[in-house]
């Protein structure tokens, strides 16, 4: 790990957290509680050592996603919502895939950038749809944007390498051109 002189910035050589957010009292959140979670269900369902019962993660994700809310969810809410609709942990494989990763994707909100990653990470939720007429000469109708192109400074003061044929497995840059770890389970 890094030292504290690393984590509150003496060292030059490498980028630092800015001090919001590591105080207890910081409204800046990098990972939630309901997003570990949701992490350790998907652990646990894929069947990894030590990371539990993924139905108890699961469930206590979206509890820790309503409780984040704090008195804006009524406790009856969350009953109703835990009990009904596609919500009660399944028992087929697949939909509990599914249920933990759209539930994740609702319990990390407002974080739409972590959003968006974790749907071109698994394609879930399979609800998501595509902008119907994008902008022209953005992305393909019917598609979603696989990345944001970079901006035009860097092109400016780099040019040599956002230009490099090899950029992106030789797909250059744009929108429509997919991050290397992206899996390409969606459009």
């Amino acid at each position: 790990g890094l030292s504290a002189a690393d984590l509150i910035g003496a060292n030059t050589l490498n980028s630092n957290i800015g001090g919001t957010f590591y105080t207890r009292t910081s409204p800046n959140v990098l990972l939630n509680y309901s997003e570990a979670c949701f992490l350790l269900a998907e652990a646990a369902w894929r069947g990894w050592t030590g990371a539990g019962n993924a139905q108890t993660h699961y469930e206590n994700g979206i509890k820790a996603s309503f409780d984040y809310f704090g008195d804006k969810i009524n406790p009856v809410d969350y009953q109703s919502y835990i009990n009904g609709g596609n919500v009660p942990f399944s028992t087929d494989r697949d939909t509990q895939y599914e249920q933990i990763i759209t539930q994740k994707y609702l319990g990390i909100f407002p974080d739409g950038v972590e959003a968006w990653a974790e749907f071109r990470r698994t394609g879930l939720p399979a609800y998501l749809k595509p902008v119907a007429d994008p902008y022209p000469g953005s992305v393909n109708p019917g598609e979603f944007i696989k990345k944001i192109r970079y901006v035009d400074n860097e092109y400016y003061y780099n040019e040599a390498n956002v230009s490099n044929p090899a950029l992106n497995g030789g797909k250059g840059d744009g929108v429509n051109v997919r991050v290397w770890w992206d899996t390409g389970k969606y459009n």
